[in-house]
């Protein structure tokens, strides 16, 4: 698919419609969201709860990330709705992701997930989750707050300290704490997965403040879109203006091309830093006196470090899971403004901590999760080969680096273990390894888990076997590969080129020393018996 996105940019989209309308009927059946009849007969009482399915099926992905990855090659979207597909097509929807277009649905399809909770985890590029569920005092409180916060931050511009200061400040905590309070009285007490938006609820309204320029962009590119269709005449093609993700506050009459949403995430992502830290903490530090006023069980401090990294990542997927391009670029400033780590990044593409079964009817795992993975875990390896470099800039001792590093005799040999270079690699596979084996680990767990329930968990199973895989088993097993190959090979080039490591390799065999290096470490081995 992103070749023939490519071929198909330099060629002027010079291919046949009615390839275009034979394919159609595959995307839009593997976009629909279903439930079963049994499903639908148990979330009957439960506010709607109920568990959404898609279909997916390979030729539909293909077409529809050809789709997605040729807009990202042009400056609007008319370009490909006129120029490209055949006219009034209905693969016009799924232009970014499959959100728009879906007769006001709120989140739309599922562009990013494989199954979701429908009224939980549903993608909303506009941040409203507009349901039942949340349409409480307490939503109300966070609405008023995060007007108030979008007013400083991007009218006032004002100063990260006295951002900071409102956000974990009294006043603020007190208003929206007591809504809690209520809501929790009125609904009864709650998992700690239904719970996350309250408990998270500083951190959730920072990151989806400085986020706006991403909901200002989407809903710029409906409009687009929405001009396209309503200079066509056919039937039934949906206006988008009048889509109910434009009706907001947020006038984007204003609109200008000069706007550049990447440009702007990072920058106030860089800026206002302190002030996601800040609400992180005080987050932590709340949730916690409240286990401990109930008598509950806390978890282990890194644990709940890791699962509000991971909410901070979920709400930049709500937000910007229409287009790859801009979730990337929030998930690398992340983590290279060390927001989140880079195992926090492996949690949240591998839905770790969900709190649920681990089993492909209860799963989120992110669509290309390898991608943002790979991505974040050479941000990582930079890092570390950057922050260790100020110990080797006066090479006249070992003892800046042996500081670091344990020079001791596990090396390519022994003789060259305490050698600059050796413990460079060293420092590097030693950071990168225990990642890699996480998310060999996390794969095989959910693949395991996923075989015990189509066998009952036993030798002998009532249910025949499955005879092919499913789609998340193809992602999983083909995504960590490519996870694994691509680290090790940014690995291998990254130390090929390392001053310190060309510096002191004995004649010159840097190449080869690094190959054999990180040969011999197998990273991602551990439990990767797919």
């Amino acid at each position: 698919s992103c070749w023939f996105s490519f071929h198909l940019t330099n060629t002027d989209y010079q291919w046949p419609h009615s390839q275009w309308d034979g394919w159609t009927v595959y995307l839009v059946e593997g976009m629909a969201v279903k439930t079963t009849k049994k499903e639908e007969e148990e979330s009957v009482g439960t506010g709607g709860e109920k568990m959404m399915h898609r279909k997916r099926n390979s030729r539909g992905e293909c077409v529809a990330n050809t789709i997605q990855t040729m807009v990202t090659y042009v400056s609007s979207p008319k370009t490909i709705l006129e120029e490209c597909l055949p006219a009034n097509s209905p693969l016009g929807k799924f232009l970014y992701g499959g959100i728009m277009g879906n007769g006001g649905s709120g989140g739309g399809d599922i562009p990013t997930g494989t199954i979701m909770k429908s009224n939980e985890d549903a993608t909303d590029p506009t941040g409203n989750e507009n349901n039942s569920k949340t349409n409480t005092g307490f939503a109300t409180a966070l609405a008023l707050v995060e007007k108030e916060l979008n007013d400083r931050v991007w009218n006032k511009s004002d100063d990260p300290d006295t951002v900071r200061d409102l956000m974990i400040g009294g006043e603020i905590s007190e208003s929206v704490q007591g809504t809690i309070d209520i809501d929790d009285q009125m609904e009864g007490s709650s998992s700690l997965h239904n719970d996350e938006n309250k408990i998270w609820w500083r951190t959730g309204l920072a990151v989806r403040s400085l986020l706006r320029p991403v909901v200002r962009d989407y809903r710029m590119l409906l409009r687009m879109v929405g001009d396209t269709n309503q200079n066509s005449s056919a039937a039934g093609v949906v206006d988008n203006n009048n889509h109910e993700m434009m009706d907001d506050d947020d006038n984007i009459n204003d609109y200008s091309e000069k706007e550049d949403v990447l440009t702007d995430i990072v920058d106030a992502l860089s800026r206002y830093r302190s002030v996601i830290m800040a609400t992180l903490a005080k987050d932590v530090q709340v949730h916690e006196e409240n286990l401990d006023l109930r008598g509950e069980t806390k978890k282990s401090e890194i644990d709940i470090l890791l699962t509000g990294e991971v909410y901070v990542l979920r709400q930049c997927e709500k937000l910007a899971s229409y287009s790859s391009v801009v979730l990337q670029s929030c998930v690398e400033t992340c983590v290279k403004q060390k927001i989140v780590s880079v195992m926090g990044v492996l949690w949240w593409v591998l839905d770790e901590g969900n709190n649920r079964p681990t089993s492909d009817d209860d799963m989120h795992v992110v669509l290309g999760w390898w991608k943002l993975a790979s991505s974040a875990l050479q941000i990582g390896v930079d890092g570390v080969l950057s922050s260790s470099l100020s110990a080797v800039q006066s090479l006249g001792t070992d003892g800046g680096i042996g500081m670091i590093i344990d020079s001791g005799g596990d090396g390519i040999g022994d003789a060259n273990a305490g050698l600059p270079s050796a413990r460079r690699m060293k420092v590097v596979t030693d950071y990168a390894g225990p990642l890699l084996n996480y998310a060999s680990s996390r794969v095989n767990k959910i693949l395991t888990n996923d075989d015990q329930d189509s066998n009952s968990g036993t030798a002998i199973s009532s249910k025949p076997k499955k005879k092919q895989m499913l789609p998340v088993e193809v992602d999983l097993v083909e995504g960590l590969k490519y996870l694994i190959r691509s680290t090790s090979s940014y690995i291998i080039s990254a130390l090929k080129s390392d001053l310190v490591v060309k510096a002191t390799t004995e004649f010159g065999g840097a190449v080869i020393e690094v190959e054999n290096w990180v040969a011999k470490c197998e990273l991602g081995t551990s439990g990767a018996n797919l």
